[in-house]
């Protein structure tokens, strides 16, 4: 499955970039969305049998970079401590990587794109409630709000996101030994 994913890496290189698609012909943006669609189905198929517990792990290297940024607001750092912190942190990732996260985090929308393609995006942004200083998350997948599993609204307080990414404590050794 792997090598299939990288042909079609290549595939949408060459579409993104106008370049020539010798000896095939004309490669459209209906047969790059086909073979695009027919790749994700087989991908949701093998990922159908993976369980929470792997996707945890598998999400859990870049998730804890991401709780890492939130901890100073969580952990009660004095304001003027906070105002030192950068207000935009942003990282570049492969869809293998996104696609674990995004499902810990219900999937795709309703609507949202059957795979995680170039520019494909998931943010993360922290909100503070100024009357009670509760702080929530919102969680974007191309620019598109999530409702997060144990979240009420799509501004999960902090506490129910974080149960949400679940990340094992262990997952460091586990990942790299």
């Amino acid at each position: 499955a792997a090598n299939a994913w990288h042909a079609w890496d290549v595939l949408a290189c060459v579409r993104c970039n106008d370049l020539p698609f010798e000896p095939f012909g004309d490669l459209t943006d209906e047969l790059l969305y086909d073979v695009g669609n027919t790749m994700w189905e087989q991908y949701k198929i093998a990922a159908a049998s993976i369980d929470q517990k792997s996707l945890q792990y598998t999400a859990a290297m870049m998730l804890s970079q991401i709780v890492e940024q939130f901890a100073p607001f969580h952990q009660g750092h004095r304001k003027e401590q906070q105002e030192d912190i950068p207000k935009f942190v942003g990282w570049s990732s492969h869809d293998t990587t996104i696609i674990p996260i995004l499902e810990l985090f219900g999937g795709a929308p309703e609507g949202g794109t059957p795979w995680v393609g170039y520019v494909g995006g998931l943010f993360f942004e922290l909100y503070k409630d100024l009357t009670t200083d509760t702080l929530y998350v919102q969680t974007l997948y191309n620019g598109v709000p999530l409702l997060v599993p144990g979240c009420n609204s799509n501004f999960c307080r902090l506490d129910n996101w974080l149960d949400a990414a679940a990340i094992p404590e262990d997952w460091h050794p586990f990942c790299f030994g």
